[in-house]
């Protein structure tokens, strides 16, 4: 047991570290094209509290209590502020316009957002994303580059790691593939999907704290295994960062996919609109997961962990 909880922390370090490459990754590539990034944060604050705050040379640094997710807060973006100026929609159609090219160092709507270029903040939309389908990539490369046993689900009965969130998981004696890791990981977003979208029930299926307990069960038979569940992980979380709805990332590119159909940006009461129904789904999400951890815990509880 104490081998299994320091796995689980080194865990949730690791996994502020991958949400740290996700905002990192927009940060980074918004000062390059001349988008003012205003904070960062990896992870999320508990009643507004954040864990550490510091302003540092750039921008404001926040580090949450919390792992699951993180922001980088450009200037401009937020969903009640009109465009800076009178232009910024005859001049965001100008696809190769870059971001910087603002009137002048005095205007306040220098480095926004809003003022960029739709190439650039489409570039800067899906830039965390697919960061995250990288680093999952590398991490996945690890298990074939090793030469190690392919990770995978069986049925219930046949899993031999224990305690895990994904029921049937075990170590194969073929070894690994960039192919079978890719099959791995269609495979337990197939089984989570169903079960956190109300379609399966939440039997053997567990949440956060599952995932971190998954990897540390991991991790006591197999380092590269642990890099597996990480890599998993990331492409999965990328791509639900891409679902098209507001308040994710996915969602910000629809409104940007409109934009570009109309030919001027949505409606202010649409987007409000959009986003409050968008932020009630993001949150019966976050509740389902939470419950898929509650009953998990409940049943390791009942089955003598």
């Amino acid at each position: 047991m104490p081998l299994l909880l320091m796995w689980m922390l080194a865990s949730v370090l690791a996994f502020y570290a991958m949400t740290a490459v996700y905002v990192m990754s927009q940060a980074m590539l918004g000062r390059v094209l001349g988008v003012k990034v205003e904070e960062v944060s990896i992870g999320f604050a508990i009643s507004n509290r954040d864990a550490i705050r510091w302003q540092g040379k750039l921008w404001q640094w926040k580090i949450g209590w919390m792992p699951f997710g993180g922001y980088t807060k450009y200037r401009g973006l937020r969903d009640d502020e009109p465009p800076a100026d009178e232009t910024v929609a005859e001049k965001a159609f100008n696809p190769m316009q870059r971001a910087g090219d603002a009137p002048s160092l005095e205007d306040p709507g220098n480095g926004s957002f809003q003022n960029a270029s739709l190439l650039v903040r489409l570039v800067l939309l899906v830039v965390g994303p697919l960061s995250q389908v990288a680093l999952g990539l590398a991490l996945l490369c690890a298990a074939p580059v090793m030469k190690s046993p392919q990770l995978q689900l069986t049925p219930v009965a046949s899993g031999t790691i224990h305690p895990v969130a994904v029921s049937g998981l075990t170590f194969g004696e073929a070894p690994s593939s960039l192919r079978s890791q890719l099959d791995f990981v269609r495979d337990v977003a197939l089984y989570l999907a169903p079960r956190y979208f109300f379609i399966e029930s939440l039997q053997g299926c567990g949440g956060w704290i599952g995932f971190f307990a998954t990897c540390g069960a991991v991790a006591k038979q197999s380092l590269v295994g642990w890099l597996t569940c990480f890599g998993c992980g990331a492409i999965i979380n990328g791509w639900v960062n891409l679902l098209p709805i507001p308040v994710l990332n996915g969602g910000r590119l629809l409104f940007l996919l409109l934009e570009i159909a109309i030919r001027s940006p949505a409606p202010m009461k649409v987007e409000t609109l959009l986003s409050l129904l968008g932020f009630l789904v993001v949150c019966v999400l976050f509740l389902r997961i939470v419950a898929a951890d509650l009953f998990w815990l409940w049943n390791l509880v009942l089955n003598g962990l």
